[in-house]
């Protein structure tokens, strides 16, 4: 992606004091296309066609702002804003992260940005849009408002751990059903010669002596989500392949599965280098939800198309279909889509 720098401060001198180097970035994505969607879980909801953005991308704008503190220190801040390309008048921030970082020891980051196993999801990926999986892996929210450490990259190995005193989005507005939830995560990564592994656990629980606000029909107290995700992709020649696989399980959570259920996921993908400007990829994926009530499965496959027109313009197709037992196996939405569009990246 090609971006723009802008030089805040150059070496500048101000009552004998001087002022560090600083830039900001900015960039973004444009996504439009057409989607043709049917075979909606709600017999009510009809087949929709329109234009669209988002076939592979959410359409977005950032900047990112660093500084060169000296000693090997350094201090960026960066913010995303998600954009409906679609819609006027619809805009919103989607993460906001401050980080100190150090050659040596790693970083620091405090801000409201993607949690864990969201770091390490796209290994398994080798497409785009359902090319990718029909489903998606995580089943909550990926964002929260955290405190987090970097490890430095050593031979391709990197660990992060992430801890949120709230859930994203929490304020002391009575009942708000984020409240006191707490969050914590870790993860590992290893990314080299073509290889991409990673595995990750989260928690998000509330805290001790957290009040009663719903949580759908279910008090606060006691509520508990844990997460873990194993996700990985390998690159050889012209061929890629990926895999990943997740695991969530609620307790004390309302739903029509029983109070407690658990949710696990998992896909394979692959994909093809025509050429060096043309991919295909194909993916399978299943889901599947059990509780005390009932199991509810689902499975889906997806195809998708993709021709670079330069290095950050491409046009795309995709396809995808899902199945499943009955219309509360999980899966909620349109069972067949197509969707043929155009991303922009700058």
């Amino acid at each position: 992606m090609q971006k723009k720098y802008i030089a805040l401060a150059v070496a500048a001198l101000a009552s004998g004091t001087a002022f560090a180097q600083s830039s900001v970035v900015f960039g973004g994505i444009v996504d439009m296309g057409y989607s043709y969607k049917s075979s909606h879980t709600d017999s009510a909801v009809s087949a929709r066609s329109a234009i669209d953005q988002g076939g592979q991308d959410g359409s977005r704008l950032f900047w990112t702002a660093t500084e060169d503190l000296g000693n090997g220190l350094s201090v960026s801040a960066k913010q995303e804003i998600r954009i409906a390309a679609d819609y006027r008048g619809s805009v919103g921030i989607d993460s906001s992260v401050l980080t100190l970082a150090g050659k040596s020891w790693g970083a620091i980051r405090a801000g409201n940005y993607g949690s864990v196993s969201d770091d390490i999801n796209g290994f398994s990926e080798t497409g785009m849009g359902w090319g990718n999986g029909v489903f998606d892996m995580i089943s909550n929210g990926t964002n929260y408002n955290v405190v987090g450490y970097v490890s430095p990259n050593m031979g391709g190995f990197q660990a992060k751990v992430n801890y949120a005193t709230n859930d994203k989005n929490a304020d002391d507005a009575p009942g708000n059903s984020n409240l006191n939830i707490r969050a914590y995560g870790v993860n590992g990564t290893y990314v080299a010669n073509g290889l991409k592994l990673g595995a990750s656990y989260q928690k998000r629980a509330a805290a001790t002596g957290a009040q009663s606000v719903s949580l759908d029909t279910v008090s606060q107290e006691g509520y508990k989500q844990v997460e873990w995700m194993l996700s990985g992709g390998y690159t050889f020649g012209q061929f890629s392949v990926g895999a990943g696989y997740d695991r969530e399980k609620n307790y004390t959570a309302a739903s029509v599965y029983g109070a407690d259920y658990t949710r696990t996921a998992w896909r394979v993908n692959g994909g093809f280098a025509i050429t060096p400007n043309d991919q295909v990829s194909l993916s399978y994926m299943r889901l599947k939800y059990k509780g005390d009530d009932l199991v509810g499965k689902a499975n889906g496959f997806g195809a998708s198309y993709s021709h670079m027109l330069s290095k950050r313009t491409n046009v795309y197709a995709s396809y995808g279909k899902v199945d499943q037992n009955d219309d509360t196996a999980g899966y909620v939405g349109y069972e067949s889509m197509f969707k043929v569009g155009m991303r922009h990246q700058f």
